[in-house]
């Protein structure tokens, strides 16, 4: 009996493992996996997105409680409101239709767009809205939403659409020729850059939620980058390019700094500053930084790169790193290193005092 016992066991392994499909590259695309993990305020939703390696995503958006789920096909990039009523979402094109364009050799503005969706959560109602290009919730306010059009056109040149909505009522305002902006931390209003057009001069424009006029902060420059709020909204900074070329070797940024207050913006910082190490300038790639009480602003420089030779083309010139085995870390490491290194020198600004010099710099707001 025992023979017979454990001759039907091994018979039964031989057939389970028989059933079992060998792990090889043809199985990789079905791999699946979780990201984007996001909890509500109040602790009663969550939502996450399910990916394959290749394909198409899916959002889901479940009630911890009630187990409720409410599926988004391709959504991502999702984020509750405040007050846990909505959830903000974008939803992908499909990855097919992103390979043909791909292999069509499509221009980035041929693309096809990803859409937003507005989820609300009380009764599971959803509003799509096509071709967006991003969104902004606020981080410490609810019921108002900016997004920004995806048209078919250079955004960084023309810009686009910017739309400030009411998520109860669904009313909105349209600002046109938008490129960058920032809405305020508590939902009172949005900053917002308008480029330059035949008819107009660039402008940096805040708009607020209690009435329908547009303040000009800013006007008569080049561009503008790195809109920063502090977590009261009452500060604003961002760098701006009073004048240059899109072929500079290097941005020659000014901080910029705002508060309510004032009837436009200061230019409070630039390469000529007292307190500015030699041969060093405002650096684009370090986000501006307020401390969490507003007193304090941090941003980085960088240095300032050499005039590039142009009297020989770029094919004729010899280049000549060197490295030594002795060295404790790959030369590819090292100039990976020395260009982080070169963007994380930081200068910070306290916003009360007097302008002084010394490590900290005080500024006369």
């Amino acid at each position: 009996m025992k023979h017979i016992l454990c001759s039907c066991l091994f018979l039964l392994s031989i057939t389970v493992q028989a059933q079992k499909k060998p792990l090889d590259h043809t199985v990789y695309d079905q791999w699946q996996s979780i990201k984007d993990v996001v909890l509500s305020n109040d602790g009663n939703w969550m939502s996450y997105t399910v990916a394959p390696q290749e394909g198409d995503a899916t959002l889901y958006v479940r009630h911890l409680k009630t187990n409720q789920i409410i599926q988004i096909e391709r959504g991502t990039q999702s984020r509750f409101t405040e007050n846990n009523a909505y959830l903000i979402a974008k939803i992908k094109p499909s990855f097919e239709e992103t390979r043909k364009a791909k292999i069509g050799k499509k221009k980035p503005e041929e693309m096809p767009k990803d859409s937003l969706v507005i989820l609300t959560l009380t009764n599971g109602n959803v509003k799509r809205i096509p071709a967006v290009k991003s969104y902004q919730v606020p981080e410490f306010g609810s019921d108002v939403i900016a997004y920004l059009n995806d048209p078919k056109m250079d955004i960084k040149n023309e810009g686009a659409q910017l739309y400030f909505r009411d998520l109860n009522t669904g009313q909105e305002r349209v600002f046109n020729n938008i490129s960058e902006y920032a809405i305020h931390p508590k939902g009172e209003g949005v900053m917002m850059y308008q480029v330059k057009t035949k008819l107009n001069e660039a402008k940096i424009l805040l708009a607020s939620i209690a009435d329908t006029n547009l303040k000009t902060i800013n006007s008569r420059f080049y561009t503008v980058t790195n809109f920063t709020w502090d977590n009261e909204g009452k500060q604003l900074a961002y760098l701006i390019e009073k004048d240059s070329t899109d072929k500079a070797l290097q941005k020659n940024y000014v901080l910029a700094y705002y508060k309510h207050e004032m009837d436009s913006a200061q230019f409070v910082f630039n390469k000529t500053a007292v307190v500015m190490p030699n041969q060093y300038t405002i650096g684009g790639d370090k986000k501006l930084s307020f401390s969490k009480t507003g007193s304090l602003l941090s941003f980085g420089v960088q240095p300032i790169l050499p005039v590039k030779d142009t009297s020989l083309p770029e094919f004729d010139r010899v280049s000549l790193d060197i490295w030594n085995y002795n060295e404790s870390m790959l030369q590819s490491t090292q100039l990976k290193s020395l260009e982080t290194s070169l963007k994380v020198l930081l200068i910070v600004l306290e916003l009360d005092c007097k302008v002084k010099v010394g490590e900290v710099i005080r500024l006369l707001t």
